[in-house]
């Protein structure tokens, strides 16, 4: 395993040099589950993965663990850093950081603004908060996974763990016990 978790395979030489995968590469579908099943918990390790990516692989002066933990202000220099990567490799980004940040802030502000609202608003909002890091972080994703194309299936994520599998199962009896206690009122 390398240093990101992400299992390594053998390439076809076995001295053949392969270069560091470029930010975290995951599948969407691992994404999506992942994200929404922690109610976007996982969203700060994916921060987490690209800003050590960027520390250890582009030697940037950071401290990955505050980037994630803080990532509601550090999202936007992060994409700002995917997409110059992908511009510096011919990529052409389908996203703009600014937009994706004002998506990101959007279901945050929106969770404020419905404090005390009737269960069925805060059910709803509740919902596109939990989407909201999938919405966000998914065409990110694509980007990162055009970056690794050359080595996609040598190093992209795509396998649940024991953790994964156990965060999935937390996810959903949390979600189901917060649906009864809004349906129950």
């Amino acid at each position: 395993m390398d240093k990101q978790g992400i299992d390594i395979e053998a390439g076809a030489n076995q001295g053949e040099q392969l270069p560091s995968p470029v930010f975290f590469p995951v599948t969407p579908k691992k994404l999506i589950i992942m994200t929404i099943c922690t109610f976007g918990l996982y969203s700060i390790y994916w921060h987490f993965a690209n800003w050590w990516f960027l520390k250890n692989e582009r030697g940037a002066d950071i401290s990955p663990f505050w980037r994630a933990f803080l990532s509601v202000f550090f999202c936007y220099p992060l994409f700002q850093n995917i997409e110059k990567e992908a511009n510096e490799s011919g990529i052409e980004t389908k996203w703009k950081p600014k937009t994706l940040y004002f998506i990101f802030l959007s279901a945050i502000l929106l969770g404020f603004i419905s404090n005390g609202a009737h269960p069925m608003v805060s059910a709803a909002v509740l919902c596109f908060q939990i989407a909201n890091p999938v919405i966000v972080m998914l065409p990110v994703q694509e980007t990162i996974n055009k970056l690794n194309h050359d080595q996609l299936e040598r190093v992209i994520n795509k396998r649940f763990s024991i953790y994964n599998y156990l965060a999935i199962a937390v996810g959903i009896i949390w979600l189901a016990t917060v649906l009864i206690g809004v349906f129950s009122q």
